[in-house]
């Protein structure tokens, strides 16, 4: 008996070496024919040296990035193969969205559309992350920029719920220091930005802000009688800024996850009905 031990120890410790010898030998393997898939369906020469864009589309129905790259001719196009997307219902019945699952969601998409530039051989020449984000959102922030409750959603009547919200939840709307739209609050997640602003608090886009009904597009302000109307603080919201102010600086643990966005600049989001226009060209009078 004495004897059987042992080996029944050193028989369990090999098969247990064999298994995870074998467990990396597939991982390798599997890795080695995602890169030649991603290669072949990307032909990667054909956007060699050419500046690289992550375009993030949080939509209602699903979550996506797409790469594109500067060619000949400075036209933008899609890298081949470099749609990433799941599947998701981001708005509930209420109109409310889970803002954690939305923002694991995104990070993942970010995790594989790095995964394709890493096997295509194109993370040199990355010169910018960008958005589309469902039109409208907006979603409150603590004095930390934590989040406080759902993302709130529907352009039509958003200056509607926000009132109802500031009547109904005042203890809520009390701890929110700061309105967000979701591509402000994941910038401002991921980067060092906020720690440079005084309010702690990124802008949000004059595309996104004017889906809130509560802009004055003629002073690219926050219209003060709108506000006291519903009886909402000025002071929650955030500042307005256009989507071409770069923000960059990854904070540590997402530069552990995504090394070669170090110093990549992540501009606010547009709503999705103007980045569908601009998709398809549709952007002046004729």
């Amino acid at each position: 008996m004495k004897l059987v031990t042992p080996l029944v120890a050193a028989a369990a410790g090999a098969a247990c070496a064999w298994a995870f010898a074998r467990r990396l030998r597939r991982q390798r393997l599997e890795q080695e024919a995602y890169v030649a898939l991603m290669r072949g369906l990307a032909e990667p020469h054909k956007y060699r040296d050419a500046p690289v864009v992550i375009v993030v589309d949080v939509g209602s129905s699903s979550i996506r990035a797409s790469c594109f790259a500067l060619v000949a001719g400075a036209e933008w196009v899609v890298v081949n193969g470099s749609l990433q997307q799941q599947h998701l219902d981001s708005i509930d019945v209420h109109g409310e969205a889970d803002s954690a699952h939305i923002a694991a969601t995104v990070e993942r998409i970010l995790d594989q559309a790095l995964a394709f530039l890493r096997a295509t051989q194109l993370t040199g020449r990355i010169v910018g992350v960008g958005f589309s984000t469902f039109a409208m959102n907006v979603l409150g922030v603590d004095s930390k920029v934590r989040r406080k409750g759902a993302v709130d959603s529907g352009a039509h009547s958003l200056q509607c719920n926000l009132s109802v919200v500031c009547c109904e939840e005042p203890a809520t709307v009390e701890r929110v220091a700061k309105w967000q739209s979701l591509s402000g609050f994941l910038i401002g997640k991921w980067t060092t930005a906020t720690q440079q602003r005084s309010d702690k608090c990124l802008p949000i886009s004059f595309s996104e802000a004017s889906w809130m009904g509560l802009l004055d597009f003629r002073r690219s302000q926050w219209d003060a009688r709108l506000l006291e109307l519903i009886g909402m603080d000025s002071a929650k919201m955030p500042p307005v800024a256009d989507s071409s102010v770069p923000f960059s600086g990854l904070n540590p643990a997402f530069l552990k996850r995504w090394p070669e966005l170090e110093s990549v600049p992540f501009f606010l989001g547009v709503a999705d009905g103007a980045a569908a226009n601009i998709g398809s060209k549709c952007t002046d009078a004729s």
